[in-house]
């Protein structure tokens, strides 16, 4: 598959005019996004933005797409997104950690809620000032010391070596019994297989890059005196072909 990855665009311009290469993709359901934070017409930036932030769980991810889940967005204060993934890796890496939602999920930094429901004043997961993490003037200056809008520690408040968050982690993965299904990982040879068969074949994909028909399997609510996980909770969606 990677392969197939690789050298899409070459064989689609050998094989000739009309001819196209379908290369699988894996999606993940992220709940509880508010509608004011995404713009389906943006999707270079919320692309980057969401590879960015959580490339130390994901750090050569790829995404082909980013779109919501249903219509009546515009009704709603927040919804479920679809992000579609380049690799099953990745997408299995996403449903296992969570995803960073920068300005979202991260309005106020503190632990024991969604950003939907939180009413405290903004900070910023960089700095730790009263300001929304994406407009932070200096998250891309390394040389400028973090602070920890949690702990106060001297690190991004989504930092594996945050103690508020560790101890929050080890909450959730007691009160998530029930976990999310996973995309088939294929094997190297069985990949390069599979990639060879695939250029300019309009049909469906093979098993393990089919859909996984139906419903996803959703987390067991934490339990009511346990703090909900800081990060968005991650479903798999099923996979998806689509155009390079």
């Amino acid at each position: 598959m990677e392969i197939l990855r690789q050298f899409a665009e070459d064989w689609e311009h050998r094989l000739g005019i009309g001819a196209s290469v379908r290369i699988p993709t894996y999606g993940v359901l992220v709940h509880g996004i508010r509608t004011s934070s995404m713009d389906v017409g943006r999707f270079e930036d919320t692309r980057d933005n969401i590879l960015q932030e959580n490339r130390p769980f994901i750090p050569n991810a790829g995404i082909k797409y980013i779109g919501w889940l249903t219509r009546t967005v515009a009704t709603k204060s927040a919804s479920s997104v679809i992000i579609e993934f380049t690799k099953p890796q990745d997408a299995n890496k996403i449903i296992d950690e969570g995803l960073i939602w920068q300005g979202e999920v991260f309005q106020c930094e503190l632990y024991g809620h969604i950003g939907t429901q939180c009413k405290a004043t903004t900070r910023c997961g960089y700095c730790a000032q009263e300001h929304a993490s994406r407009e932070c003037c200096v998250k891309s200056d390394k040389s400028v010391p973090r602070k920890c809008a949690n702990c106060k520690g001297q690190h991004e408040a989504w930092s594996n070596q945050c103690v508020d968050r560790k101890e929050e982690m080890a909450k959730v993965k007691v009160a998530y019994a029930a976990r999310p299904r996973y995309h088939l990982v294929p094997q190297s040879n069985v990949a390069v297989n599979q990639a060879n068969t695939m250029v300019g074949v309009q049909k469906e994909p093979t098993d393990w890059t089919s859909r996984a028909g139906g419903s996803t399997i959703s987390p067991t609510r934490p339990h009511p005196t346990g703090s909900t996980r800081k990060k968005q909770v991650a479903n798999k969606e099923g996979t998806k072909e689509s155009q390079p």
